[in-house]
């Protein structure tokens, strides 16, 4: 597929862009062209009813742009490249390009548009696949600018951003990539740091739709959002105050409390499961610990999970057998955060596959027979460069997959990666992210099949961490290919949860969690990061 690239008319991209550019790979895609508009002078009139929002928030994002701003000549991928300069027409905030320029795209299939002008003509444009764009912002709930605002004044919990095949309709092109994200509500320049940082995985994933003539169903909100006025804008200032303040106290005084229980196998595909109080059964961690989390059963009944003790309130690995628990000891560092113990089987040895995200790339850790030793570790190969949150291994048809959300985009989509086997290369799928979706993409135990359906489960982190777990069936997975598609929810009556859920038999173990105010939750957190 032969790609041309519209820069600004500074001939500048910004930082997000050129890693966007970065991610699409060049096995299927040759980027050939570069276009601008020719001498774009144009200046943004600001009116003094809007001028609050340009003084105080919008600036913040013009500094972010400038800060990452890239002059083309210093972009491999592109600065050889001749640039080829547009003439056009302009009636307002909008433009068409000239006839005699859109005759030289003929050898094109397909034109990114980092420019953020508005394109009046994209029909007109005699290529395959017409021209594609950036627009953060979700158009079914707020169509049109700025993006952040109106989410934020709201009340949203969530942002979202498209790739779209534009129109002559703003903001209502198919769309190709779509991303759901937290909304952080008390830093409007982290969330633009955030959109940023998660639209470099999105261009190459709205190629390959392009490729395969995917789109995602969306419809567009009628209602078009303008920029505020200054009382409006003042209404959002003091509620990004408000939450900076609450969110200061919760990180100094709010403590998650941790539970494990063992459960009757909700219904996996059913819309909304409750799990009631009087369902579940808990199971007390060791002596002296502050909490357990993260259970993950094996097929002899041994159940492995996270257990934080004082003094460090760091994680560790513990088992539970017999109805006694004991430390995973052995050739893994004892001083280290440990969570999310996975077991893996392979050729009749069992691993203990867990997170090392804040120490080391992933490693797996060979267990005794007993199950209580680890006897050694074993690096992934591959992924020497990764730190993997929540990664979950799972065997099938041959190959070896790894679900897992990286630091590499912010913990915030799910990665997908393929090996032969355990000890051969891991590479990234070329469905990779496969989830851009806050209320899925982080994992919550291990892949599971039952009836020859494989379900994945993903946590709910739209409004708090875990606080829920949805349900996606795997329709397809081969070396090339990834399809989900969301069938259920599972809850619990009380609390919030479950955060992990892992299958034996009839029976699942999950865990959950409460919130409670206390002074001494500062010290916790600061000595489990040390």
């Amino acid at each position: 597929m032969k790609v041309g690239i519209w820069v600004s008319s500074q001939l500048t991209l910004e930082k997000w862009q050129v890693e966007a550019i970065r991610n699409i790979g060049t096995q299927n895609f040759e980027i050939t062209e570069v276009f601008a508009l020719k001498d774009d002078t144009r200046k943004r009139n600001v009116k003094f009813g809007n001028i609050l929002y340009y003084l105080i928030l919008g600036s913040q994002r013009k500094l972010v742009r400038l800060a990452s701003s890239i002059k083309i000549t210093k972009v491999k991928e592109i600065q050889t490249l001749r640039v080829t300069w547009l003439d056009y027409e302009s009636k307002g905030n909008w433009y068409s390009v000239k006839t005699s320029n859109i005759k030289s795209m003929s050898k094109l299939d397909v034109i990114v548009k980092f420019d953020g002008s508005l394109l009046r003509n994209p029909e007109e444009f005699e290529i395959p696949y017409g021209v594609i764009s950036f627009h953060h912002g979700n158009p079914e709930k707020f169509r049109g600018r700025p993006a952040i605002f109106w989410e934020l004044f709201s009340g949203s919990q969530e942002i979202g951003m498209v790739v779209q095949q534009i129109c002559s309709k703003l903001d209502s092109g198919k769309v190709l990539s779509f991303a759901n994200i937290k909304l952080n509500n008390y830093s409007y320049r982290q969330n633009i740091k955030n959109l940023y940082k998660i639209s470099t995985f999105m261009l190459s994933s709205a190629l390959n739709n392009l490729e395969i003539q995917k789109q995602i169903p969306m419809t567009t909100n009628q209602k078009l959002y303008r920029l505020p006025n200054n009382s409006i804008t003042l209404q959002v200032i003091l509620k990004l105050l408000i939450n900076k303040l609450r969110h200061i106290l919760n990180v100094l005084f709010l403590q998650k409390v941790w539970w494990i229980a063992k459960v009757q196998l909700p219904i996996l595909d059913k819309p909304i499961a409750v799990i009631s109080r009087k369902e579940i059964v808990k199971i007390e961690g060791p002596e002296g610990s502050f909490f357990v989390a993260d259970p993950m059963a094996d097929p002899d009944g041994l159940i492995y999970a996270e257990v934080v003790n004082p003094p460090l309130f760091r994680g560790s690995i513990y088992v539970l057998k017999s109805g006694s628990w004991t430390r995973l000891e052995g050739k893994n560092s004892t001083s280290r955060h440990y969570s999310y113990p996975q077991v893996v089987l392979s050729n009749e040895k069992k691993f203990i596959f867990a997170e090392t995200a804040y120490h080391s790339p992933p490693y797996l850790m060979q267990l005794s027979d007993s199950g209580e030793e680890v006897k050694s570790v074993h690096f992934l190969k591959g992924l020497g460069k990764e730190r993997i949150a929540d990664g979950t291994l799972f065997p099938y048809q041959g190959n070896w997959y790894l679900f897992g959300s990286a630091r590499k985009s912010n913990y915030s989509v799910l990665h997908l990666w393929v090996s032969e086997s355990l000890d051969r290369e891991f590479e990234e799928h070329t469905s990779s992210p496969i989830s851009f979706d806050v209320t899925s993409q982080r994992m919550a135990g291990p892949i599971t099949e039952i009836n020859s359906v494989l379900f994945r489960f993903g946590q709910d982190c739209s409004s708090r961490y875990g606080s829920c777990i949805n349900v996606s069936r795997i329709e397809k997975l081969t070396r090339s290919e990834y399809q989900e598609t969301k069938c259920g929810q599972i809850s619990i009556e009380e609390g919030f949860g479950p955060h992990t859920l892992s299958v034996l038999g009839d029976t699942a173990f999950i865990d959950g969690y409460e919130e409670h105010w206390n002074l001494a939750a500062i010290l916790r957190k600061i000595l489990a990061r040390i």
